[in-house]
């Protein structure tokens, strides 16, 4: 036993477990029904990682079982992006640059852009590629023959080169987990493309994270479908009808609201009071009404707002310097705000029974 960044480790004379690298996240499973949680390797040594301290003797020999679904996803993932990656190459000989398979998604960076019916065809050929069922062979030639291949790689390599070859599509120096053959992929489906670092980033999904993909998305379809009573191949028609309808009615409430404020000044504008409550007047809203009133009252205090959030207030006059009501009252009833001597905006923490008292027993202030 050892350790591992500060967690027990087991080094094995052999193992089945792939540690984390090429892109490619390690292998999780048992040794000798105790959890590996992690698997790394360091200047060739393999390190089999636990959370806690397991009792194995040296020189004992153990049982390792790997997560096998967890493996063969991602032998189906990085087959596929051979097959993807090889395409794209031979098309346009653009280079895959960076490369990561997590549990969830799988990204592919190439050093060029793509259009939509560029990656369109890419993903069928790749997809005809695996219809057809090629072989994948992995193997290390010796220097004789290293020498003469023609095949991928990030970056120069020495020693043994591990070769990945797919079958007419991709010849790869590779360290990570393959399928044996194309037919086992399933299935490979582009679902983003972004730009990244002058080049392209594609996120991609193979085999049964695909049909999961499928399946999810054909179930939001089908409810979309019930909900805007459409077919699902005509959703986007259907959402742009009900965005055009949303549309109007905004536009009709808009267009009622204005006829709403319209009438408020109206009424206002005639009454004899001086101070009035709002509900949910907005900013802009507000301050239009304010400013009108102040045309027409020597002094005017409007407040919008509730009880529970308090109120939002714009306080305007003539003949008395606003900014000195506003100080008292903001201090009176836990307020803020300020402006200018003719109009004063702020804001009160306070009910409006406890705001119209202190207007009545501070009416002085505002004659």
């Amino acid at each position: 036993m050892t350790k591992w960044q500060g967690k027990p480790a087991l080094v094995l004379e052999e193992t089945i477990f792939y540690p984390l690298g090429g892109g490619q996240l390690p292998d999780t499973g048992t040794i000798d029904g105790v959890p590996v949680i992690d698997v790394q390797e360091e200047e060739e040594i393999i390190y089999h990682v636990f959370e806690r301290e397991p009792s194995f003797e040296k020189g004992q020999k153990v049982r390792c079982q790997i997560d096998w679904e967890r493996r063969f996803d991602f032998m189906q993932q990085h087959t596929g992006e051979h097959i993807l990656s090889g395409v794209i190459e031979n098309k346009l000989g653009y280079k895959n640059v960076g490369f990561e398979i997590n549990e969830e998604f799988m990204r592919v960076d190439y050093d060029g852009m793509f259009s939509k019916e560029q990656l369109d065809a890419f993903e069928d050929e790749a997809n005809q590629c695996v219809l057809e069922n090629r072989s994948v062979v992995a193997f290390i030639p010796g220097e004789d023959i290293i020498s003469t291949l023609d095949y991928r790689s990030k970056k120069p390599l020495e020693n043994d080169v591990r070769i990945v070859d797919v079958q007419g599509v991709d010849v790869c120096a590779c360290c990570g987990t393959h399928v044996d053959s194309t037919a086992q992929v399933g299935i490979i489906k582009i679902i983003d493309d972004m730009h990244h670092r002058g080049g392209t980033r594609l996120t991609v999904l193979c085999g049964k994270r695909a049909l999961e993909d499928y399946r999810a998305l054909n179930d939001q379809s089908r409810e979309l479908s019930i909900g805007l009573s459409a077919p699902s191949r005509q959703l986007t028609e259907a959402f742009t009808h009900q965005q055009e309808l949303r549309q109007e009615d905004i536009r009709r409430i808009v267009e009622l609201e204005r006829e709403i404020l319209r009438l408020r000044l109206e009424t206002l504008v005639q009454a004899d009071a001086w101070i009035h409550f709002e509900e949910s007047l907005q900013g802009r809203d507000l301050a239009k009404l304010s400013a009108t009133l102040a045309h027409d009252k020597e002094l005017f205090l409007l407040l919008s707002g509730n009880d529970e959030a308090g109120y939002s207030y714009i306080l305007t006059a003539k003949t008395v310097d606003t900014r000195e009501i506003a100080k008292a009252m903001n201090a009176a009833l836990d307020g803020k705000g300020g402006g200018k001597p003719e109009v004063v905006r702020g804001g009160v923490k306070a009910t409006r029974e406890e705001i119209e008292r202190w207007v009545q027993e501070h009416g002085d202030l505002f004659h």
